[in-house]
């Protein structure tokens, strides 16, 4: 007797490691908050090992986005341009208002016009992107203004180039303005002078800051998007290239720097954008896509029951709320992907509250929107 019943014991916690693994049941290994060893899935989302509840709905968000909007006005410079840059952090001071800091409100002032068409958010979106065009260099790239005379040329020109890029030709895609247009294409044309490899490793570049090169795939994606370049679309590939062989199994990165959530939000954010364009028969499409899986369940496996991210394995228990660029990731994978992350998304929403960041709120609002048609639509 005593036999059998170790026996059954044995039969069902093997018929429950089975199911728990998702064999026969297709069902999968659920995430745990905070787990920074485990290897992830790099075929689909893992479920979160929690419900998520008390979400805000749109009407909430819509309100947050206002609230910061208005926050926003007070350091608003009637130019197109926000805020007075690093100022007193310098000697001499430098009062020149950041690139990055216009280029992202364009991008949210763009998804929330689209979200709630109004008018003034348009309005602020057109005036962020006349700035734009008058802050660019002839030779495509922009100044970054860190220090009293600012810096151009190396990885940080990608960073810095990438996002008004993105904003350009999200401004196209709103206004018609071949002028945006033109300006999107000069600053791929400087994103590709970027030296291609070095040493013997046949993909990696000069510059190996995954979020950097991320952030030049993610600009050049979209614009080959709208001009069907094919060398825009092989040069993003080849900046995604260079830093998945960096990838852990559990979906981050092996550098201490980059595995900061908003960092690894950068990341995913470029490999879900390339993967949302590349045609269905491209050779490469397998690495992006199993990349981006494994990346997207790790940043899951960060996302708390409050809302908060964790920051990253070197502070644990520190807890990032709102940070827009792993917001903006989860929404490009709603809305470009259709992959199931809705439960993201309005974890998502809980942690905007106060955060300021208008490019993420702007982007859940655009997504929420998505969704609800989404479920809306009748059955095929």
């Amino acid at each position: 007797m005593k036999t059998t019943r170790l026996m059954k014991s044995a039969v069902i916690y093997v018929a429950l490691l089975t199911v728990v693994a998702g064999c026969g049941n297709n069902l999968d290994v659920v995430l745990r908050t905070g787990d920074f060893e485990s290897p992830v899935r790099d075929y689909r989302v893992q479920p979160l090992g929690f419900k998520v509840a008390g979400y805000p709905t749109f009407e909430k968000l819509v309100s947050e986005f206002k609230r910061v909007h208005q926050e926003s006005e007070k350091i608003y410079n009637g130019d197109g341009s926000w805020g007075k840059g690093y100022g007193d952090q310098f000697k001499p001071p430098v009062y020149h208002p950041l690139v990055r800091h216009t280029a992202r409100r364009v991008l949210g002032y763009i998804d929330a016009y689209h979200a709630t068409g109004e008018k003034t958010y348009k309005q602020r979106a057109r005036e962020g992107l006349e700035y734009l065009l008058k802050e660019q260099r002839d030779d495509g790239q922009f100044i970054w203004w860190r220090g009293p005379k600012g810096r151009t040329g190396g990885g940080s020109s990608l960073y810095v180039t990438a996002i008004p890029a993105a904003a350009f030709i999200k401004g196209y895609k709103l206004f018609k303005d071949q002028r945006y247009l033109e300006a999107a294409n000069k600053a791929c044309d400087y994103i590709c002078t970027v030296p291609d490899e070095r040493g013997s490793h046949p993909h990696v570049f000069v510059n190996t800051n995954a979020n950097y090169n991320l952030f030049a795939s993610w600009a050049l994606a979209v614009n080959y998007e709208v001009t069907g370049n094919e060398y825009y679309l092989d040069r993003a590939q080849r900046f995604a290239w260079s830093v998945i062989y960096k990838q852990l199994p559990s979906g981050m990165w092996s550098d201490d720097h980059n595995q900061r959530i908003w960092y690894h939000g950068i990341i995913l954010r470029g490999l879900a954008t390339l993967l949302a364009v590349m045609p269905e028969d491209d050779p490469h499409r397998h690495k992006i896509q199993n990349a981006t899986y494994k990346a997207l369940n790790h940043l899951r496996s960060r996302q708390k029951a409050d809302g908060g991210m964790i920051f990253g394995p070197e502070d644990p228990k520190k807890s990032i709320l709102g940070n827009s660029q792993p917001t903006q990731a989860v929404t490009i994978i709603s809305m470009r992907l259709n992959w199931p992350v809705t439960d993201s998304l309005r974890l998502a929403a809980k942690g905007v509250k106060g955060s300021g960041c208008i490019m993420g709120i702007g982007s859940l609002m655009r997504a929420y929107k998505h969704v609800g048609q989404q479920l809306k639509a009748p059955k095929q």
